[in-house]
Protein backbone atom coordinates (compact mmCIF):
# COMPACT_ATOMS: atom_id res chain seq x y z
CA UNK A 1 0.00 0.00 0.00
CA UNK A 2 1.23 3.47 -0.95
CA UNK A 3 1.57 4.54 3.16
CA UNK A 4 4.27 1.41 3.89
CA UNK A 5 6.09 1.33 0.65
CA UNK A 6 8.36 3.88 2.18
CA UNK A 7 8.51 2.29 5.72
CA UNK A 8 12.07 2.76 7.77
CA UNK A 9 11.94 1.45 11.38
CA UNK A 10 13.58 4.34 13.38
CA UNK A 11 14.50 3.46 16.76
CA UNK A 12 12.82 6.05 19.03
CA UNK A 13 12.86 7.17 22.39
CA UNK A 14 9.87 8.67 23.78
CA UNK A 15 6.92 9.40 26.65
CA UNK A 16 3.58 7.43 25.89
CA UNK A 17 1.18 9.74 27.79
CA UNK A 18 -2.31 8.29 28.57
CA UNK A 19 -5.15 10.03 29.20
CA UNK A 20 -9.59 9.94 28.83
CA UNK A 21 -11.70 12.64 27.59
CA UNK A 22 -11.60 14.52 30.65
CA UNK A 23 -7.76 14.42 30.10
CA UNK A 24 -7.44 12.62 33.58
CA UNK A 25 -4.00 10.55 33.43
CA UNK A 26 -4.89 6.34 33.35
CA UNK A 27 -2.52 4.38 35.09
CA UNK A 28 -2.78 0.40 34.52
CA UNK A 29 -3.47 0.21 30.83
CA UNK A 30 -1.73 -2.04 28.37
CA UNK A 31 -0.35 -0.62 25.00
CA UNK A 32 0.81 -3.94 22.94
CA UNK A 33 3.68 -3.04 20.38
CA UNK A 34 4.70 -6.12 17.87
CA UNK A 35 3.43 -8.40 20.47
CA UNK A 36 5.38 -6.91 23.62
CA UNK A 37 3.47 -5.46 26.13
CA UNK A 38 3.72 -2.35 28.01
CA UNK A 39 1.70 -1.03 30.93
CA UNK A 40 1.29 2.23 31.84
CA UNK A 41 2.85 3.66 35.46
CA UNK A 42 0.80 5.33 38.64
CA UNK A 43 1.71 8.96 36.43
CA UNK A 44 -0.48 7.31 33.46
CA UNK A 45 3.24 7.04 31.29
CA UNK A 46 4.96 4.11 29.47
CA UNK A 47 8.43 5.05 28.57
CA UNK A 48 9.62 3.25 25.23
CA UNK A 49 13.91 3.64 25.14
CA UNK A 50 15.38 2.97 21.69
CA UNK A 51 12.26 0.80 20.60
CA UNK A 52 11.94 0.62 16.56
CA UNK A 53 8.85 2.21 14.75
CA UNK A 54 7.60 2.69 11.39
CA UNK A 55 8.13 6.44 9.97
CA UNK A 56 4.62 6.12 8.55
CA UNK A 57 3.13 5.22 11.98
CA UNK A 58 3.04 2.32 14.09
CA UNK A 59 0.00 0.69 15.22
CA UNK A 60 -0.52 -0.25 18.81
CA UNK A 61 -3.50 -1.78 20.92
CA UNK A 62 -4.51 -0.51 24.41
CA UNK A 63 -6.49 -2.00 26.82
CA UNK A 64 -7.53 -1.62 30.27
CA UNK A 65 -11.11 -2.56 31.80
CA UNK A 66 -12.54 1.47 32.08
CA UNK A 67 -12.28 2.35 28.88
CA UNK A 68 -12.82 0.40 24.96
CA UNK A 69 -10.14 -1.35 23.61
CA UNK A 70 -8.92 0.45 20.57
CA UNK A 71 -6.03 0.39 18.19
CA UNK A 72 -4.21 4.01 18.29
CA UNK A 73 -0.88 4.75 15.38
CA UNK A 74 1.87 6.38 17.27
CA UNK A 75 4.70 7.91 15.02
CA UNK A 76 8.45 7.44 16.04
CA UNK A 77 9.84 11.10 17.54
CA UNK A 78 11.76 12.02 20.71
CA UNK A 79 9.48 13.42 23.47
CA UNK A 80 5.82 13.21 24.60
CA UNK A 81 3.24 11.27 22.55
CA UNK A 82 -0.17 11.57 23.91
CA UNK A 83 -2.75 9.15 23.54
CA UNK A 84 -6.33 9.15 24.34
CA UNK A 85 -8.71 6.58 25.38
CA UNK A 86 -12.40 6.32 25.56
CA UNK A 87 -14.18 5.61 28.73
CA UNK A 88 -17.02 2.83 28.87
CA UNK A 89 -18.81 4.33 31.40
CA UNK A 90 -22.32 2.85 32.85
CA UNK A 91 -23.73 -0.02 31.03
CA UNK A 92 -27.11 -1.40 30.04
CA UNK A 93 -28.73 -5.19 30.11
CA UNK A 94 -30.74 -6.99 28.28
CA UNK A 95 -31.26 -10.72 27.34
CA UNK A 96 -30.09 -11.89 23.79
CA UNK A 97 -33.09 -14.30 23.50
CA UNK A 98 -35.85 -11.10 23.13
CA UNK A 99 -35.71 -8.82 20.97
CA UNK A 100 -34.81 -5.34 22.60
CA UNK A 101 -34.26 -1.80 21.74
CA UNK A 102 -31.52 -0.24 23.91
CA UNK A 103 -30.58 3.32 24.11
CA UNK A 104 -27.52 5.80 25.42
CA UNK A 105 -27.74 9.48 24.61
CA UNK A 106 -28.99 9.73 22.02
CA UNK A 107 -27.91 6.21 20.00
CA UNK A 108 -30.33 3.42 20.14
CA UNK A 109 -30.14 -0.46 19.48
CA UNK A 110 -32.21 -3.04 18.54
CA UNK A 111 -31.56 -6.15 18.61
CA UNK A 112 -33.34 -9.40 17.63
CA UNK A 113 -34.18 -12.15 19.42
CA UNK A 114 -31.06 -14.69 19.10
CA UNK A 115 -29.12 -12.41 17.10
CA UNK A 116 -25.76 -12.20 18.97
CA UNK A 117 -22.50 -14.46 18.83
CA UNK A 118 -19.44 -15.74 21.14
CA UNK A 119 -15.54 -15.19 20.12
CA UNK A 120 -16.16 -19.03 18.91
CA UNK A 121 -18.75 -18.19 16.81
CA UNK A 122 -21.94 -19.87 18.81
CA UNK A 123 -24.86 -18.58 19.37
CA UNK A 124 -24.94 -16.95 22.64
CA UNK A 125 -28.25 -17.59 25.33
CA UNK A 126 -28.21 -15.03 28.00
CA UNK A 127 -27.80 -11.73 29.78
CA UNK A 128 -26.04 -8.97 27.78
CA UNK A 129 -24.24 -5.96 29.26
CA UNK A 130 -23.73 -3.43 26.44
CA UNK A 131 -21.53 0.17 27.21
CA UNK A 132 -21.80 2.67 24.54
CA UNK A 133 -20.03 6.27 24.10
CA UNK A 134 -21.12 8.66 21.38
CA UNK A 135 -18.26 10.18 19.65
CA UNK A 136 -18.84 13.58 18.74
CA UNK A 137 -16.95 15.18 15.40
CA UNK A 138 -17.53 18.48 16.51
CA UNK A 139 -15.76 17.82 19.90
CA UNK A 140 -12.44 19.37 20.01
CA UNK A 141 -11.23 16.39 20.80
CA UNK A 142 -12.15 13.82 18.86
CA UNK A 143 -9.48 13.37 16.59
CA UNK A 144 -7.19 12.40 20.13
CA UNK A 145 -9.91 10.30 21.24
CA UNK A 146 -10.95 7.95 17.60
CA UNK A 147 -9.81 4.73 17.43
CA UNK A 148 -6.56 4.56 14.66
CA UNK A 149 -6.14 7.08 12.28
CA UNK A 150 -8.82 6.86 9.30
CA UNK A 151 -6.48 5.08 7.11
CA UNK A 152 -8.57 3.17 4.15
CA UNK A 153 -8.57 2.05 0.88
CA UNK A 154 -10.57 3.22 -1.84
CA UNK A 155 -12.57 1.06 -4.79
CA UNK A 156 -8.73 1.32 -6.90
CA UNK A 157 -7.08 -0.05 -4.07
CA UNK A 158 -4.97 3.20 -2.64
CA UNK A 159 -4.25 4.53 0.18
CA UNK A 160 -6.88 7.49 1.53
CA UNK A 161 -8.41 8.73 4.83
CA UNK A 162 -11.91 8.66 5.72
CA UNK A 163 -13.60 11.34 7.29
CA UNK A 164 -15.88 11.34 10.25
CA UNK A 165 -19.39 12.89 10.61
CA UNK A 166 -19.36 10.94 14.27
CA UNK A 167 -18.74 7.53 15.97
CA UNK A 168 -19.87 5.46 18.49
CA UNK A 169 -17.75 3.04 20.69
CA UNK A 170 -19.23 -0.13 21.30
CA UNK A 171 -18.83 -3.66 23.29
CA UNK A 172 -21.11 -6.26 23.97
CA UNK A 173 -20.38 -9.14 26.90
CA UNK A 174 -21.78 -12.02 28.21
CA UNK A 175 -22.45 -12.84 31.62
CA UNK A 176 -19.19 -14.21 32.24
CA UNK A 177 -17.72 -11.51 30.71
CA UNK A 178 -16.81 -12.95 27.54
CA UNK A 179 -16.98 -10.64 24.34
CA UNK A 180 -19.90 -10.79 21.86
CA UNK A 181 -20.70 -10.12 18.63
CA UNK A 182 -23.45 -9.15 16.04
CA UNK A 183 -22.66 -12.19 13.23
CA UNK A 184 -22.07 -11.78 9.57
CA UNK A 185 -25.58 -11.01 7.85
Amino acid sequence: DEFEKYTQLIATNSIIVLRNERNDLISGAVMTLDGTQYTSNSDGLIFLKNVPLKNTGHLVQISHPLYFKTGKRIYPKKGIIELHLISKGASLQFSSQTASTVTFSGVSYQFPANALIDVNGLEYKGDVKIFSNHLNPVNPNFGAMMPSDLRAYDSDGKSVYLTSYGMVATELYGSNGQSLQIPPG
